[in-house]
């Protein structure tokens, strides 16, 4: 089985300068901050054609505590953009990095985001690739805490994989 991996992960660029603080309006109260999202509770869904997005994190938490590291915790926003970057990747058949994933990351309440991504065909899993290419198992054994997995098939059977890391 064959699999392939962007040469490169993608780190988040630097975060922008905040914006000057402006006055609170008068004659009312200020909006509660964002909350950020919940972790995912719930298995992580399958998919068709090739492993799925549970099978990879349970892949990837093994290599966490192989390392002496705490296991990644499944973010229902972080995997939403993991997804949809999968599914666009298979709507495409292309792989390639998401140019906005870090912004998107962040308007689900969470920063530091990275991103690996692959493709594969058949049952063949992108975590090995991964661990054996430095700058992904850099990802994949850093500080993040979350994660989101994304996985989608594409119509000529490959499989793309996106992983979002984050803190949440």
């Amino acid at each position: 089985m064959t699999v392939w991996i962007e040469p490169e992960p993608e780190p988040a660029p630097a975060p922008e300068p905040a914006p000057a603080p402006t006055a609170a309006p008068t004659g009312g109260t200020a909006p509660a901050p964002p909350q950020p999202q919940q972790a995912a509770t719930g298995a992580l869904a399958p998919v068709a054609g090739g492993v799925s997005p549970g099978a990879i994190l349970a892949d990837l938490n093994a290599q966490r505590a192989a390392a002496g590291l705490p296991p990644f915790t499944a973010h229902d926003g972080v995997t939403g953009v993991a997804q949809r970057w999968s599914v666009s990747q298979a709507q495409s058949a292309r792989m390639y990095h998401n140019p906005s994933f870090a912004s998107e990351v962040g308007a689900v309440g969470c920063g530091g985001a990275t991103e690996n991504v692959a493709s594969a065909m058949g049952n063949a899993s992108p975590v090995g690739p991964w661990m054996d290419s430095p700058p992904h198992r850099a990802n994949i054994l850093g500080n993040a805490t979350h994660i989101g997995v994304g996985a989608a098939t594409s119509s000529n059977g490959l499989t793309y994989y996106t992983l979002n890391f984050a803190n949440c």
